[in-house]
């Protein structure tokens, strides 16, 4: 029978015993992690800051939230809009379908989904009012995932 040490773990039997422990730690690692709903959290408000004629800003997108859930924006001033994943293994999107403003965004956010990443969207909104943004992946809105985006005139 094999027996090698390795940080923190001992491995008795072969490599499918590394493996699994490996495997173990790792769910508990991302367990740890994922979870934290959107209907616990207080609003977080932010406005847009202005940038060379726009208006620029972020948004995180976490386990199954978004920070911050409420974005300020002037009416008739470009959007430049960062979007970050910043969640693993749990697939993400920003939508927000506001026609009559003229702003329609779907975007899934993350390298493949799975693993965080950034996307930018640009958008002109056209007409003041408050529009709800969400992701709607796999019931994340019934978990809290959604936002406001206030458009002032």
């Amino acid at each position: 029978m094999r027996h090698f040490e390795m940080p923190f773990v001992e491995v008795r039997g072969g490599s499918w015993s590394a493996l699994g422990a490996a495997f173990v730690l790792l769910l508990g690692a991302l367990a740890a992690g994922c979870g934290t709903s959107g209907r616990d959290l207080p609003t977080v408000e932010v406005t847009a800051a202005p940038k060379d004629g726009k208006q620029v800003a972020e948004i995180s997108l976490h386990s199954f939230y978004f920070e911050p859930s409420r974005l300020v924006v002037q009416a008739g001033v470009p959007v430049e809009l960062r979007l970050t994943k910043r969640s693993f293994f749990v697939p993400h999107n920003f939508f927000l379908y506001a026609p009559e403003a003229g702003i329609e965004i779907d975007e899934n956010v993350g390298a493949l989904g799975f693993f965080p990443g950034s996307k930018t969207v640009t958008f002109v909104p056209a007409k003041p009012g408050e529009y709800e943004f969400m992701c709607h992946k796999d019931g994340h809105m019934a978990k809290g995932m959604t936002g406001t985006l206030v458009v002032r005139p």
